[in-house]
């Protein structure tokens, strides 16, 4: 049962434009009332294990014995939720409800909200005759009435959506249900003011109408906000997405090129020993690949001809999805990190995927590979 909203403004009341917001953890998607499911019921991925050089990365890659790890995947229902009168917070893209609600798929974490600057976490200690209630709230310091907009929209973005991954995995997708819902045929769109040139690119891809979208530089409260579940790497919403843009882009694949794909010019998790190891791959075929720069629609015209892919963790790595069938896909990292995102994309995918680790350097991350390791992984032509 959800707990009743709790004011508290006559005890934490740091200026006049301060207001209390409850963060209630169990106002999630299970307890949307407004829920209207739009996909099959639960479903699951069994993954296949990746392929390791030596024994030390399959420990590392798994934490434990591969044959102890629980290779099946699982994805929730889609839905589609909406609020009346609630408040679109900018930026980090969080809906609050008029009741002063955050909805938790929206929210994610708290350091969301660190970034964002006028959020304060707290809590209150309520004491009744049943004990006591730890009651967390946060402090929503405004700047100045929140705009009001009579419109019904639908949100796109959330809060990692500037990172090319995360746009292209979890928000694009959701573009799907606002062409295919009928419910939402007059609805308008909310998008970032200030998108970078790759989801500049790829949105425009859909034809969607200047005068369905709003583009938000600020925190707005609207009519109705809707929103769908966020992508989670379902094969349904990957390949609809692959489809429709191949389509668009009058792409098809031709799997005959092999790249390795450089983070020379990243802030982390760079090869130190790049050179030697690009000097290989050019002797063995591999085309070098600085992605930096790159239109959104070339890289999809790029990897649409891959049959193997190499490349340091990293959000190139999520072109994948443009790949041909049996496309190789071989992920290089830090032993001290792993990341199962790319190996469960190649799963979706339906790819080879092979891990390899190499000795961290820095505090950033970058590390080495060794470069005899790498001629064994490429060594059977076969694989390539």
């Amino acid at each position: 049962m959800m707990k009743q909203n709790i004011s508290l403004l006559n005890i934490s009341n740091i200026n006049e434009y301060s207001s209390v917001v409850s963060t209630i953890k169990e106002l999630n998607n299970n307890q949307l009332s407004s829920k209207k499911f739009i996909s099959n019921s639960f479903e699951s991925l069994l993954c296949k294990a990746p392929k390791f050089i030596n024994f030390k990365d399959e420990i590392f890659f798994f934490g434990k014995n591969k044959e102890q790890f629980n290779y099946k995947y699982p994805f929730n229902s889609s839905f589609i939720a909406n609020f009346d009168y609630c408040t679109l917070i900018n930026d980090i893209f969080a809906i609050l409800t008029h009741d002063n609600y955050f909805i938790q798929d929206t929210y994610f974490n708290d350091e969301n909200f660190k970034q964002k600057n006028n959020f304060l976490r707290s809590s209150i200690t309520i004491q009744d005759n049943l004990g006591a209630n730890k009651v967390d709230f946060f402090l929503y310091n405004k700047s100045k009435e929140i705009e009001y907009l009579d419109e019904e929209v639908f949100l796109l973005p959330y809060f990692w959506h500037y990172n090319y991954h995360h746009w292209l995995i979890e928000c694009l997708p959701r573009i799907k249900y606002f062409l295919e819902t009928e419910e939402l045929k007059n609805v308008k769109i909310a998008l970032p003011a200030n998108m970078s040139n790759f989801q500049k690119e790829s949105f425009k891809l859909f034809d969607i109408p200047d005068n369905r979208i709003i583009y938000c530089n600020q925190d707005y409260k609207f009519k109705k906000v809707y929103f769908s579940s966020l992508g989670n790497f379902s094969k349904d919403e990957i390949f609809w997405l692959r489809n429709y843009i191949f389509s668009k882009l009058d792409i098809e694949a031709n799997p005959h090129k092999k790249y390795y794909i450089s983070r020379n010019d990243a802030s982390l998790r760079r090869i130190n020993n790049e050179n030697q190891l690009t000097d290989f791959l050019k002797s063995s075929g591999y085309e070098i690949l600085n992605l930096s720069g790159v239109s959104f629609i070339e890289q999809v015209k790029i990897f649409s001809q891959a049959k193997s892919i190499i490349a340091p963790h990293g959000a190139g790595l999520t072109n994948m999805i443009f790949a041909p069938d049996g496309c190789r896909i071989t992920e290089l990292a830090p032993n001290d990190y792993v990341n199962h995102c790319f190996w469960l994309l190649a799963n979706v995918m339906n790819f080879e995927y092979t891990f390899l680790s190499g000795q961290k350097i820095s505090e950033n991350r970058d590390f080495n590979i060794d470069l005899e390791q790498l001629k064994i992984l490429t060594k059977d032509e076969s694989r390539i």
